[in-house]
């Protein structure tokens, strides 16, 4: 049903600018580590380090810092918008901030260099080994990126680095978002509309105070993205466009459906205002969430307002959940797998969830305010309390 929609996921939708609150780059040893606004947080820094490595020597030569792994620049691939300028990548993040990625030339396995006449593409290794004698790595060439390339380990190639610093998360203050007026939010809510861009904490009271103002936003539904296809298959523009104008107009904070309409608005050329529009919510609202949490364990879960949205952001990390778990810290726990085979858990944070369904079942109307937020619920006991549930 989404063979179209998933292809036009494309880098230049899920891009356009962070909160002003984060921090640009750090230096060390002379090398500016750049913040791209990756949801992981990683930071890449913005030069090669000189000359080119075999494999083993690419994951031994830096121990301060680290080589990327494939999911790493899997992310770099999807999450950011690449730009070609002659002699390789400009990468530009969630942020704004960039970097470049140059073709340079390779140390063939006879120990020869590739001659500068010669070089089309470039190729970085990664930090995952393949077999016994293959390891994974970029590539890219003009109009071409892939993140499943592998290379004899004796090659020498190049490498770029990156940092894991110290993350600062933001949760929303769901006290202060009940608070707040039905006449604020509206106004806050057409300034969001509008494309102004706003601070975390607005973004926090739009999409977490939803439901509290009647503003759930709902997913497309299989008989539009039918439409969709259709439409496609038809090259019909118009109807394209006002699929998307009419969902954005009633579903405003739809996460997914703003990334996908700005996929799609971007490929039949549509208004490229209205694009830079779509685009610049989808991110407001995904930098907004990720800020919350880093999901790696309960007490930084990611926080949602919907079990919908846990699918959509596995997804636009490139992470393949199996099993859920409700957990004892009011988490929901997913077992993933990235795209290298890595294994491990994400954790969603859903008090607020699992309040409005008590609320939605309750025979007693409750007052707007009455969600309060436990900050502690993280240091119970973290064990699965309900068994594999269906996704």
């Amino acid at each position: 049903m989404r063979k179209y929609l998933l292809a036009l996921l494309s880098a230049a939708s899920m891009c356009a600018v962070a909160q002003e609150s984060v921090e640009s780059a750090v230096l060390t040893d002379s090398v500016r580590y750049v913040d791209l606004g990756l949801p992981s947080g990683i930071r890449w820094a913005d030069c090669n380090e000189p000359g080119v490595y075999t494999f083993y020597e690419s994951i031994e030569k830096y121990p301060g810092s680290e080589v990327p792994s494939l999911d790493e620049f899997l992310e770099l691939e999807t999450m950011c918008q690449w730009q070609w300028r002659d002699s390789g990548y400009t990468i530009i993040g969630p942020s704004g901030d960039s970097i470049f990625l140059p073709i340079v030339p390779i140390r063939y396995m006879t120990g020869e260099m590739e001659k500068d006449s010669a070089i089309t593409t470039g190729r970085y290794w990664a930090a995952n080994s393949y077999d016994e004698s293959e390891a994974w790595g970029l590539y890219f060439s003009e109009g071409y990126i892939s993140t499943k390339m592998t290379f004899h380990k004796s090659m020498g190639l190049p490498i770029r680095t990156i940092r894991y610093p110290e993350r600062t998360f933001v949760k929303p203050d769901y006290e202060a978002i009940q608070k707040m007026k039905a006449s604020e939010y509206d106004a806050l809510l057409k300034r969001f509309v509008a494309g102004e861009m706003l601070p975390t904490e607005s973004i926090h009271a739009l999409y977490y105070g939803a439901p509290f103002h009647g503003n759930v936003s709902d997913g497309m539904s299989r008989e539009t993205y039918a439409e969709i296809n259709n439409a496609l298959e038809r090259q019909d523009t118009k109807t394209i466009i006002r699929i998307c104008e009419k969902h954005l107009a009633a579903n405003p904070l739809d996460c997914r459906g703003l990334m996908e309409c700005g996929g799609l608005l971007e490929y039949v050329g549509a208004d490229s205002a209205f694009v830079l529009n779509v685009n610049m919510r989808a991110m407001q609202l995904l930098n907004g969430i990720f800020v919350t949490g880093s999901g790696d364990n309960p007490c930084s879960a990611i926080h949602v307002a919907s079990i919908r949205d846990e699918y959509f952001l596995m997804n636009v990390l490139q992470i393949t959940p199996s099993n859920q778990y409700l957990t004892s810290t009011l988490c929901d726990m997913f077992d993933y797998t990235t795209a290298s085979g890595r294994k491990g858990q994400m954790y969603f944070d859903i008090q607020m969830v699992l309040y409005l369904e008590q609320r939605a079942f309750s025979t007693r109307k409750p007052s707007k305010d009455e969600f309060h937020y436990n900050p502690e619920a993280c240091n119970n006991d973290s064990k699965r309390v309900a068994g594999k549930k269906k996704e």
